[in-house]
């Protein structure tokens, strides 16, 4: 491919807007094109961020894709209360045409297009598209995570120019030497791939950041009358060696922190937040692995204390439980951690071992006598969907955190291209269909549960929850009743006005709904 020989005179960052049954603001903090939009801004006055799943005034419906035509007699027309599934398809943010007038509207003609997960990789491609059709002198240059795991298919589009893999202070700067001024070999630049008559070629040069070279973000997801909810990563990488686990993909296998600098750059600017705002500050911790380095992540905790006594602590995207003893369980409770989000993967010791996920459950256990001592809440998922998982195997992991003062929180597994252990045939022929690659979709990846089975263990375990629930109200007490004297799975659904009516699930696992209850009875 020939370098388009036009001027850049300005950027724009997108995050290109999503498509799925569901959206939560702290998934699209956007931590990853906030850190583009900082190197973008050092080479153009005029640039601009746009986080397009966040904009919309208003959800918009969506036709579901052909692709998921599989959903539909699962999907169950005004289903609503506390045992539902997803009732119906959405689009996040903008239209795509509203989202392409914006970015044209700034005369940018270098766009950095951010696709947090493959599974979105379709609206991705969609906006790109318009994007180049609307300005043909438009470069589109295309990362994270969803581009890590399969660059190659976003290049089959004629709209991507370049596809950067692993993290943008790595590949970015060199790139933008390139593309905008013409400095540099393109074959010398990590990580990098772009399509040359006719074929996908790539640099032959890998590599991952150091602490030093990581950049500092927080970023604000949204805000309340009382409190302003932010989002940040002190950490990269993952020693791990999970099998169904994709993060090495895009930041390596070395765990490293961001240096004590950089933190301090990020608790100024909670402080900032703190005297302009005088509201709660709540920081949510996205790194699944920071407790390999607990006095890193302790100190700063601190030091944030130090600015506000109005801070409070979360990890949405789950702590990992093995690295937590009860002695830093109890000090984070003291520093302002007000919910522990934990991540068991499964309760078999078989499917653990093949997994590569080694487990404590006995650490576990301690862990949640602390909780339950301090009265401080719990959300403990489970993955459900691998290979040798078995109706036996999803009771076992419902019957197990029943038991347990947590909620019940359920991850149906979906793959991931480039994922060692999931390069198989199946991977490969729906590699067409990104949207099947999204938890949500229930997509049976592997042989051992059906989509059926899959969307059961998902009402079970919203079912776990009603039945430990402090707050039961008439209807969940009804389905209680009802589906322990049935041994069969019902909802509720929008009747007039806002009454609402009982009704069995009409695609039910009999057999699993069963097991479960003649397990508890």
């Amino acid at each position: 491919m020939i370098q388009k020989k036009n001027i850049i005179s300005s950027a724009v960052v997108v995050v290109p807007p999503i498509q799925d049954f569901y959206f939560t603001y702290h998934r699209f903090s956007a931590l990853g094109a906030n850190i583009v939009y900082e190197i973008v801004r050092k080479y153009f006055q005029s640039s601009e961020l746009f986080n397009f799943p966040v904009a919309g005034k208003k959800t918009l419906s969506a036709r579901l894709p052909a692709e998921l035509s599989y959903l539909k007699e699962y999907l169950i027309d005004n289903e609503t209360g506390s045992l539902s599934f997803f009732t119906r398809y959405k689009h996040f943010g903008p239209s795509i045409d509203d989202c392409v007038s914006m970015v044209i509207n700034t005369n940018a003609n270098l766009c950095l297009i951010s696709c947090f997960a493959f599974c979105y990789a379709q609206e991705t491609l969609r906006f790109a598209e318009k994007l180049a059709s609307a300005n043909k002198d438009m470069i589109i240059i295309a990362g994270g995570a969803g581009v890590c795991s399969c660059p190659q298919y976003f290049l089959h589009s004629d709209a991507i120019n370049y596809a950067v893999t692993g993290e943008a202070e790595i590949s970015l700067p060199q790139l933008i030497e390139f593309v905008a001024f013409g400095k540099g070999d393109r074959s010398e630049i990590p990580n990098l791939y772009w399509k040359e008559n006719g074929s996908t070629e790539k640099s032959e040069k890998k590599s991952f950041t150091s602490a030093q070279q990581i950049k500092p973000c927080l970023v604000k997801t949204y805000e309340n009358k009382t409190t302003v909810f932010l989002s940040t990563t002190l950490s990269r990488g993952c020693p791990f060696v999970c099998q169904f686990c994709s993060n090495h993909l895009s930041q390596g296998k070395e765990f490293r922190t961001i240096t004590s600098g950089s933190s301090e750059v990020m608790i100024e600017q909670v402080l900032s937040l703190c005297n302009h705002t005088g509201k709660e500050i709540n920081i949510n911790f996205e790194d699944d692995n920071v407790l390999l380095d607990y006095e890193f992540l302790k100190n700063t905790i601190i030091k944030c204390k130090e600015k506000t006594d109005k801070l409070k602590i979360t990890f949405e995207n789950g702590i990992d439980y093995r690295l937590l003893t009860p002695a830093r369980c109890k000090e984070l409770i003291g520093l302002g951690v007000c919910q522990f989000n934990f991540s068991i993967a499964t309760t078999d010791r078989q499917i653990s071992d093949k997994e590569n996920r080694f487990s404590h459950f006995e650490r576990l256990d301690s862990l949640y006598s602390i909780l339950n001592e301090y009265n401080v809440p719990a959300i403990t998922y489970f993955i459900c969907g691998f290979p040798n998982d078995t109706h036996l195997t999803i009771v076992n992991n419902l019957i197990y955190l029943l038991q347990r003062p947590t909620r019940s929180g359920i991850s149906l597994f979906y793959a991931v291209p480039g994922m060692e252990s999931y390069t198989n045939t199946t991977v490969m022929e729906n590699l067409d269909f990104p949207c099947r690659f999204a938890g949500s979709s229930a997509y049976p990846w592997n042989s051992s549960l059906s989509t059926e089975t899959l969307i059961t263990a998902f009402r079970l375990s919203r079912l776990v929850n009603i039945m430990k629930s402090e707050h039961k109200t008439d209807d969940d007490n009804l389905l209680i009743k009802t589906i322990m004297a049935e041994k069969k799975l019902y909802t509720m659904i929008k009747s007039n006005g806002n009454a609402s009516v009982m009704r069995d699930v009409p695609r039910q696992d009999h057999e699993l709904v069963r097991l479960f209850i003649n397990s508890i009875v």
